[in-house]
């Protein structure tokens, strides 16, 4: 089965605007709330130094603040990797069996994919 045939299966045309529902009505409708993925080492750095890294160079501009703060991270990079460690195990803790992939995958295709999963092996 090609790509093109599986993305038509999982996707069903002329589209009905009554089948999308907003993502608050699929979460209360769905497993529960959206799990938000732990920051890694990066995203501590630049929500511990972003501030002050404006302050100092009086930039506003998002991408070039980035840029100085990926110069910078290299000498604290142990710091902050521990750091988000500690907080990928506190929320492996809080959430146990959490998958990223669960908020992300198409509910249509989901439902969809075995059966087309049936038809590619037979």
């Amino acid at each position: 089965m090609s790509w093109m045939s599986y993305w038509l299966s999982c996707h069903q045309w002329p589209w009905n605007p009554s089948q999308f529902q907003s993502k608050k009505r699929k979460r209360e409708e769905g497993k529960g709330p959206y799990v938000k993925k732990p920051p890694n080492a990066f995203m501590l750095f630049l929500k511990s130094e972003r501030k002050t890294v404006q302050e100092e160079l009086g930039i506003r501009n998002s991408a070039a603040i980035n840029k100085v703060l990926s110069e910078r991270v290299q000498n604290k990079r142990e710091l902050f990797q521990a750091e988000a460690q500690i907080e990928a195990d506190i929320h492996a803790l809080n959430n146990p069996g959490w998958s990223n992939k669960a908020n992300y995958v198409s509910l249509l295709c989901r439902n969809v994919y075995p059966s087309t999963l049936e038809v590619m092996t037979s």
